[in-house]
């Protein structure tokens, strides 16, 4: 039987991300957390069976995974009755769509169907080297419909898998009590964001080229909350960092505001970089 209690949905995706990101960065993979446009925060549901779910997908995937990047994302589907009032939208239901994507070893057509089953692995030689039971998925399959959803699979041997699956929530009543988070597409300054005038140039520093990307387009939307001009640079490895630092300060003025975010780095890396932080702030005092 499922609960239905009031939770945060951002906090159980997060918790769940955050359960994995250590063995993660052991094993040199990057993982992406995204949250899609108008996804509600405080939502109403079976939090710990959510995150059961959320857990099973991101082990199963960096299991599998020895290079590159594990992606989550939640998605809230598109209202399957449009010609509802808008004034309704805070109180009723809403799907959300939760994909965990992998660069890992993917999965063959033909083993796809048996993968849902209980103690089922692809073949045994799979077992003797990654290890499991083969009820991870069986269980997400079957929390999964008794949340109203499906789950489907999308993979091809050699480039990674997909797993996607919906689930039904209900809303936080719009007259309840308490503050709600802001989706990173607010176009409003949260209180306690304090609103720049100056320029704010952003360098992005990751191996992962989809990393590159998520830093800098979260960076961009962080940073419209507060500057009217947010300015991002990505590069793939501390080498360019002296190049990109100089290219922003000529650039700048001195009021300007410069940040460098990094995904992860060796030590040696780290001190490249303030090496050239250094030999800059020198050419420009």
């Amino acid at each position: 039987e499922l609960e239905s209690r009031e939770f945060s949905l951002y906090s159980t995706a997060g918790d769940a991300v955050d359960s994995i990101a250590h063995l993660a960065a052991i094993k040199g993979v990057e993982v992406i957390f995204t949250l899609g446009p108008g996804l509600p925060d405080n939502v109403i549901g079976d939090s710990l069976r959510l995150k059961q779910m959320l857990l099973n997908m991101l082990s199963n995937a960096l299991k599998f995974t020895t290079k590159g990047e594990i992606e989550l994302a939640l998605t809230k589907l598109a209202n399957e009755n449009p010609g509802r009032r808008a004034t309704d939208e805070d109180d009723d239901p809403f799907t959300v769509l939760i994909s965990v994507r992998d660069t890992g070893i993917g999965i063959p057509s033909e083993q796809q169907r048996k993968l849902f089953a209980r103690f089922t692995q692809v073949d045994t030689g799979i077992t003797r080297k990654y290890g499991g039971t083969g009820l991870g998925l069986a269980i997400t399959k079957q929390l999964c419909e008794l949340m109203g959803g499906q789950i489907a699979l999308e993979s091809e041997p050699g480039k990674g898998s997909t797993f996607s699956l919906t689930a039904m929530l209900g809303r936080r009543s719009s007259k309840s009590n308490g503050p709600s988070r802001l989706p990173l597409t607010a176009k409003v300054t949260p209180p306690g964001c304090i609103a720049l005038t100056e320029e704010v140039f952003v360098i992005t520093i990751a191996h992962n080229e989809r990393m590159r990307e998520w830093i800098a387009e979260t960076s961009k939307r962080c940073l419209n909350w507060c500057s009217t001009s947010p300015r991002c640079a990505t590069i793939p490895s501390t080498a360019g960092l002296q190049q990109a630092l100089r290219q922003c300060i000529s650039d700048a003025n001195r009021k300007s505001k410069i940040a460098v975010i990094s995904s992860i780095m060796e030590a040696d890396e780290i001190h490249s970089a303030q090496q050239a932080y250094e030999r800059c702030i020198a050419d420009y005092p």
